[in-house]
């Protein structure tokens, strides 16, 4: 009777001693996660990505995760691109228009964009993992391709912006709204409508999508440095402008 006395009395004391522990250890998890500026989507090891019908190689197989981001597809003047194309440095950012660290990074680039004129410009492709095909992500996804379409990059950039506004705005991401927002973009609402319904631009929306996936991306914003046409590091999550810049001087400086 005196041992289980014992046991139950020093049970009692470890729990006392592991709750504040666990409870500390929760706090810093949450604090890393929202600080990192990543919205994190895991994904099965052994999941495959699809496109075409065809099995794409997940990021880094064989072993190479670190080395993963040189996956992606070499920038295209078919990309969405603000800034000089011929920019020696160019930031490809995949992103979820739905993501609220995904504007703030987008905020950050728009800036450095603009300092460093010529040096660097913005890539955007798109990684749209908030919702499914049905949803918001994706259908803003498609109606900025929409606007590309119908009014070139300045469209795409001034949708984009739009669509940011009117989300901070309260304005609830319907089918609606798309429409209401091309005609704010002086974009033709009955061509944009029948490009919006046609959903002819989600296979490029899916290999943008895939391409950041075999790049190792598990979250949004995920974004890759590229010098001189070249991969060279990787910017996950919604880094400080300061933080870019160091990156962007030490590659200017190679």
């Amino acid at each position: 009777m005196k041992h289980f006395k014992i046991n139950k009395e020093f049970i009692k004391t470890l729990e006392s001693f592991l709750l504040p522990l666990t409870i500390l250890a929760l706090g810093i998890l949450i604090f890393v996660i929202f600080f990192s500026g990543l919205v994190f989507v895991p994904k099965p090891a052994e999941e495959a990505v699809i496109n075409n019908n065809q099995l794409l190689p997940l990021a880094g197989e064989g072993g190479n995760q670190q080395e993963a981001f040189k996956n992606i597809q070499a920038v295209d003047p078919k990309d969405n691109i603000l800034g000089d194309p011929n920019a020696p440095i160019k930031i490809v950012m995949f992103s979820d228009l739905q993501c609220g660290f995904c504007k703030m990074f987008l905020i950050t680039m728009k800036q450095i964009v603009e300092e460093y004129d010529g040096k660097v410009a913005l890539v955007y492709r798109h990684h749209p993992i908030l919702s499914d095909k049905e949803g918001p992500s994706y259908l803003a996804a498609e109606a900025t391709e929409c606007a590309r379409e119908l009014g070139g990059q300045n469209k795409f950039w001034e949708y984009l912006d739009n669509f940011i506004k009117a989300r901070e705005n309260n304005r609830e991401p319907l089918r609606g709204l798309f429409i209401e927002l091309a005609k704010e973009t002086g974009i033709d609402s009955n061509k944009f409508t029948s490009c919006l319904e046609s959903g002819r631009h989600s296979s490029r929306i899916d290999v943008q999508s895939n391409d950041a996936q075999r790049a190792g991306a598990m979250g949004v914003p995920f974004s890759v440095l590229v010098l001189n046409n070249e991969p060279t590091s990787v910017i996950s999550g919604n880094y400080p402008i300061d933080e870019v810049k160091r990156m962007i001087d030490e590659a200017l400086r190679q």
